[in-house]
């Protein structure tokens, strides 16, 4: 049996339905997959301990940065933003161009709401794994969309309900449990089966308003992603008892590389297919994630 334990939680704007709650549990339990764990994580404690900056690492790290010109990008987001805006980071930089999500909140005196609008309206391009730029009003904004999720979380009133999800990967792969039990991100474009898609058609019933962001459920994408997680939200499960520390026993890697890994998330070459190492571990259950961490960590560190 090949475990697979995965983090999930139910978005802020339906963490409150408790009628929500028996529907999902129900329908993950009919599905094979236990829910062995479950707590309630206040915006109050998202907002003092920095929960959603952390979750979202690379995408806080991008839309919080406080002074653009610290970011390190290689030759391809270099190339990417030139070829995006007509100018190099450098001038882009020297011109004092450059703002991060937050950083635009002050210098265009809009709200996170405001900001997401414009942010929707403008011409934007990805230049790296969780690094995109939007032009606003004649500057350039880092992730620009992140203050309006941020505010979501953090909010006095809001919460999400967190819970751990374990099944038997040689019965469900970790893809199908993304693809057709939780669904893709845009619900209207989820199979209808899956949850996203179900709770999209009868939206209406539960009194939710769904799209691609407000989307219900988040359900992490791989061991590595889920492992991760669990150190954010749910600090008291024992790391031992994870499948995938479990699976690296004996590796060598310890929980520091690990975590560099995660944050720094690099662009690595492996097998042909070029992409982050998030990337590459997407959708891949408990032993070939563990396999992939090995190279991954020894490519990166030249092993």
């Amino acid at each position: 049996m090949t475990t697979n334990l995965a983090l999930g939680f139910i978005k802020p704007h339906a963490a409150m339905s408790d009628s929500l709650w028996t529907w999902l549990r129900a329908a993950l339990e009919q599905r094979g997959i236990h829910v062995s764990a479950e707590m309630i994580v206040t915006g109050l404690e998202i907002r003092e301990k920095g929960l959603i900056d952390r979750h979202y690492t690379v995408i806080a790290r991008v839309g919080g940065c406080p002074q653009p010109q610290t970011l390190e990008l290689n030759d391809t987001a270099l190339a990417a933003f030139q070829s995006a805006f007509g100018l190099s980071w450098s001038q882009a930089i020297d011109r004092n161009l450059l703002f991060s999500g937050m950083a635009a909140l002050e210098k265009l005196n809009v709200t996170p709401a405001a900001l997401m609008r414009l942010w929707s309206a403008a011409k934007t391009a990805k230049i790296g794994p969780g690094f995109y730029i939007g032009a606003i009003q004649g500057i350039l904004v880092l992730n620009g969309f992140y203050p309006s999720i941020r505010e979501i979380y953090t909010t006095e009133d809001g919460r999400i309900r967190c819970f751990l999800l374990e099944f038997d990967g040689d019965v469900l792969p970790w893809k199908r449990f993304r693809a057709e039990v939780i669904g893709a991100t845009d619900p209207a474009r989820a199979i209808t089966s899956s949850i996203r898609g179900t709770l999209f058609r009868r939206r209406d019933e539960f009194g939710l308003a769904m799209d691609a962001r407000d989307n219900v459920i988040h359900a992490s994408a791989s061991p590595f992603e889920a492992m991760m997680e669990r150190a954010i939200w749910m600090p008291g499960f024992d790391p031992a008892a994870d499948p995938l520390w479990q699976a690296l026993a004996g590796s060598g890697i310890g929980r520091p590389a690990l975590a560099a890994l995660a944050c720094h998330n690099p662009v690595v070459t492996l097998d042909g297919k070029t992409a982050s190492a998030i990337d590459h571990l997407e959708d891949t259950d408990t032993p070939n994630a563990a396999v992939l961490i090995r190279r991954l960590i020894g490519d990166v560190h030249g092993g």
